[in-house]
């Protein structure tokens, strides 16, 4: 029996709490439906629970929603009669904006017409309620349709079942959409005002505004900056990112760009990316950081917070000044764990378009990325080898949408090229021009020519591949592949350079194809030009428009101030040059002072060579006398006077020249210096 009344006991204890539990949860519902109304002010989808008490006179539910804009989210308490519930000063930052609205507008509407609406906030809202009431008469007018049906509903208020829209859930949002009409047959045109309501919480709300007495300043003012209201909305209508369609911390880099809500004059952007010296975003007209209109976020390297520089680089370099005209608006900007992000806006169009392009025409993107901190927090530092990221085409940041791309296959190209480039002439082309000039008395049976062909040949094969590749590169060109001559000069000469180089590279071998026979009266016609006319020009050629193409990419892409690549290059031009001139010294030397005739005729350079032919048959006659003649050689049987291409009969075979040590170790020295510079440039070319 004590167990049994224990039990009974405990139970009782129990049943107490469950009911104290059941009265708190029914007076929380009963407070969230007399306060929270998170599905919309209460008209037909909630009971009115009766009169409501303003001083002496008493209103109903559906009165105090569509004549006092109440949403049911602030109580009882009310001020005197007649006027609206108790709320903040001021409007929030929360504005509608409209043609009907903006800047000089005062709310003329033409019936049957639609208008669009939006309700913006610098912050974050949960609820709202906006009515269209006619200026002279304070009917409720027109009729709202809602962007989004999750978030947003038509009220019906008596007389007009379509002329309010609330909230239908409370969720935070920072931009509402609408558009409002005044059916055909309303009685023509009129004027409206549009009054609204918007709740942050349930302790700080906004009531009875009207939008055309809450109009800022930035509606209608160029001068002042505008607000830039939650950017973790999702409002941008042009963004960029690496990689593509990353989100948040998965990103290399952000960028987004849309025209600020509150002043259509300005652009809104949020960049952000892993950086421990700055963030930049370029405007160019030719996909080239020179010139270039950039925007950068820098972090200061005293206290780490981040500055937004409006700035630009020179015509003539890649040096970055900050543009003493600012034309840009920081909004926020932070530095976390080598990753920054900034807010800012700058007008479209500025008085100072020799610095500040205007951004309402389209321009090339550029990201930049620097590394380093600059002294005082205000500089953009060189980017140290990164190399820029660019759009593929031109893009107008003021009228575009969608996703950008980055031309990295662009970038990879044009790499490749440079890399085909150097491959084609100073290693393979240099090497077998060595070959056809300094090596016929060391290989005088024909292998000089073998090797001179297979490096030539080469050449021509990986030439067209480079050539091509570039063509492909630029194809999102005005003029798709080729370079526009309002370009750099540079950029010009070394595109018109390119053509010529290529013309005469597919010419010399068809020649050569097409040349006489050794004992031909005109072989000489073809030596001339084939090796002295088309042969040196290309060698010059060559070597002046692959320097051009080195220091438009490290312009381009490398870093500037130590320019590594072109130093390279310009080393190598200095050495072949001295080179060439002290082989062309020693072999005319060693022929001047040979005593044989047939030496004096095969061991000089090609270029002096018939100088030495003319002194030697002279020195022959006169030892030999006018009655003198020289045997012609038998069929097959190579000349004294020839370098032939290939000699098939051993018997023939003519033995190498006494100098041939000397041309083995001018090639060896060639290959050593040459291969390693080489292969340094394409090395800095791809890293």
């Amino acid at each position: 029996g004590n167990f049994a009344v224990r039990v009974s006991s405990e139970e009782s204890d129990e049943m107490h709490r469950c009911l104290r539990l059941s009265f708190l949860h029914i007076f929380l519902c009963l407070v969230t439906v007399v306060c929270g109304f998170g599905t919309g002010p209460p008209i037909d989808s909630f009971p009115a629970p009766g009169p409501i008490s303003v001083g002496e006179e008493t209103l109903t539910r559906n009165e105090l929603v569509c004549q006092q804009l109440y949403t049911g989210h602030f109580g009882d308490q009310f001020s005197e009669v007649g006027q609206y519930p108790i709320s903040q000063q001021g409007n929030g930052g929360y504005l509608i904006k409209s043609e009907l609205v903006d800047k000089d507008a005062d709310g003329s509407y033409v019936e049957g017409t639609t208008y669009n609406l939006t309700l913006i906030g610098l912050d974050s809202y949960k609820g709202f309620l906006i009515q269209a009431r006619d200026q002279e008469t304070g009917y409720v007018i027109g009729d709202f349709t809602v962007e989004d049906s999750d978030k947003a509903q038509v009220l019906r208020c008596p007389g007009n079942s379509n002329g309010t829209v609330s909230h239908k859930n409370p969720s935070q949002v920072t931009v509402q959409n609408f558009t409002w009409t005044v059916p055909v047959g309303s009685g023509g045109s009129g004027k409206v005002s549009f009054m609204y309501t918007v709740v942050k919480s349930k302790n700080l709300y906004w009531v009875g505004l009207n939008a055309h007495e809450n109009k800022e300043l930035y509606f209608n003012d160029e001068n002042l900056c505008p607000p830039y209201y939650d950017a973790a909305d999702t409002t941008y209508r042009l963004n960029a990112t690496s990689p593509r369609m990353c989100t948040g911390v998965q990103c290399d880099y952000y960028i987004a760009i849309r025209t600020n809500p509150m002043n259509e004059n300005y652009l809104d952007f949020l960049l952000e990316g892993n950086a421990t010296g700055w963030l930049a975003i370029g405007f160019s007209d030719t996909a080239n950081m020179v010139a270039a209109d950039v925007i950068g976020c820098v972090i200061n390297p005293h206290n780490y917070t981040v500055a937004v520089v409006d700035s630009y680089n020179l015509a003539d370099s890649h040096d970055n000044e900050p543009d003493k005209d600012n034309n840009v608006c920081p909004h926020s900007t932070s530095y976390v764990d080598g990753r920054i992000t900034c807010r800012f806006s700058r007008l479209i169009v500025t008085e100072d378009e020799s610095r500040d392009f205007p951004l309402n025409v389209p321009y090339y993107l550029l990201y930049g990325q620097g590394e380093e901190m600059s002294e005082d927090g205000r500089e953009l530092t060189y980017h140290s080898g990164f190399i820029p990221p660019v759009s593929p085409k031109k893009t107008n940041p003021a009228a575009s949408n969608g996703t950008v791309g980055v031309n990295r296959l662009r970038q990879s190209l044009t790499r490749t090229h440079g890399v085909f480039m150097i491959m084609a002439w100073p290693m393979l082309a240099f090497t077998a021009i060595f070959f056809a000039a300094w090596m016929k008395p060391a290989l005088p049976n024909g292998q000089w020519f073998q090797a001179h062909r297979f490096f030539m040949i080469a050449s021509v094969f990986v030439g067209v591949v480079g050539f091509i590749l570039i063509f492909v590169a630029n194809k999102d060109n005005e003029i798709p592949g080729l370079v526009s001559f309002q370009n750099k000069p540079s950029s010009v000469v070394h595109f018109l350079f390119g053509i010529i180089l290529m013309a005469l590279h597919l010419i010399n071998p068809i020649l050569a194809v097409l040349r006489c026979g050794p004992k031909s009266p005109n072989r000489w016609k073809f030596n001339l030009v084939h090796g002295a006319i088309i042969g040196i020009t290309a060698q010059v050629l060559a070597t002046i428009n692959a320097g051009i193409g080195i220091a438009i990419f490290a312009q381009k892409y490398n870093n500037f101030e130590h320019f590594d690549v072109f130093w390279v290059y310009l080393f190598f031009v200095i050495f072949l040059l001295f080179f060439t001139l002290g082989l062309y010294a020693l072999f005319s030397f060693i022929a001047h002072r040979s005593k044989s005739a047939k030496d004096q005729i095969k061991l000089p350079p090609s270029l002096v060579k018939p100088l030495f032919k003319q002194r030697a048959l002279k020195q022959r006659s006169s030892l030999e006398g006018p009655s003198s003649s020289v045997r012609e050689p038998s069929m097959g049987e190579p000349s004294g006077f020839e370098n032939l291409e290939e000699v098939k009969d051993d018997k023939y075979r003519r033995p190498t020249s006494k100098d041939a040590h000397l041309r083995w170790l001018a090639l060896f020295i060639y290959l050593l210096v040459m291969l390693p510079l080489m292969l340094a440039i394409i090395g800095l070319i791809v890293a």
